[in-house]
């Protein structure tokens, strides 16, 4: 039933689109002036030449097989060891200046975005910089916000971008460089307030895999992780970054534990 009410609703917004098409003529700008120009009806052979239109080159269909090539590419990495390598090596340069690696990424990310606006080709490193952080002891909220939303951010204060910038520019026929001071102020606080947020947000929350394996292998409450069996022990680390995600998140969950009277 969800299925074919989608299905309706499809086609119902795709005859209104043909009827209207009949009735509202079609436009463009020219020097920041909108010129209306003539009726182009949707006509029987348009009805079954769009939608094959639409599967081939819809903006749906060629992000999916970007993320599609992303998987694979590091599927590639991580079945050759590449992936793993590259992560601890990051890691262990950023040992002790994690904040350092979050703001850094965040900032890369939505400078990227800034100049170029091309979202889909940034997030070939996503991947890599979420499983960095995880390692760290960050938790999702924090990968995500730090890579994500930096490249979201990075496209609200877009300057050279021509996805943004370069259609403002064609429809209000202004240069790329008008304006560039607002635009870069505008950077700024947008990405400066997403960092410091991110910061305040871990400030007393972030925990590292030598605080787990330490907690684990002190083997205070056994109690409290008997459910945890799967966790091998003695915890050495490079069991604890095979697990990392599950391993913090295991933690505060018998941190939570400890804090509440049984």
């Amino acid at each position: 039933m969800k299925k074919n009410g989608i299905l309706k609703a499809l086609g119902i917004v795709f005859l209104i689109y043909v009827i209207l098409s009949w009735i509202i003529p079609t436009g463009y700008y020219n020097n920041s002036v909108f010129t209306t120009s003539t009726i182009d009806p949707v006509g029987l052979v348009d009805i079954i030449k769009y939608p094959i239109v639409a599967l081939t080159s819809s903006v749906f269909v060629l992000t999916a097989i970007c993320f599609i090539t992303i998987g694979g590419l590091y599927g590639v990495m991580k079945k050759t060891g590449l992936y793993s390598k590259l992560v601890d090596s990051v890691c262990a340069k950023f040992k002790g200046n994690e904040e350092m690696f979050v703001i850094l990424s965040t900032f890369v990310l939505a400078l990227l975005s800034s100049l170029t606006a091309l979202t889909l080709p940034i997030f070939v490193f996503v991947p890599f910089i979420v499983g960095v952080l995880l390692l760290m002891g960050y938790d999702k909220i924090t990968a995500l916000l730090s890579t994500v939303g930096a490249i979201l951010v990075g496209n609200m204060a877009t300057t050279y971008g021509f996805n943004i910038a370069g259609y403002i520019c064609y429809f209000y026929n202004i240069k790329i460089n008008d304006g560039i001071l607002f635009k870069i102020i505008l950077f700024a606080l947008l990405v400066g307030g997403l960092i410091l947020f991110i910061l305040m947000l871990n400030k007393n929350n972030k925990l590292t895999i030598d605080d787990y394996i330490e907690f684990i292998n002190s083997n205070t409450r056994p109690d409290l992780y008997a459910s945890f069996d799967v966790i091998p022990r003695p915890l050495t680390t490079e069991t604890a970054k095979n697990s990392a995600e599950q391993s913090l998140n295991n933690y505060l969950y018998m941190l939570d534990k400890l804090d509440k009277p049984e």
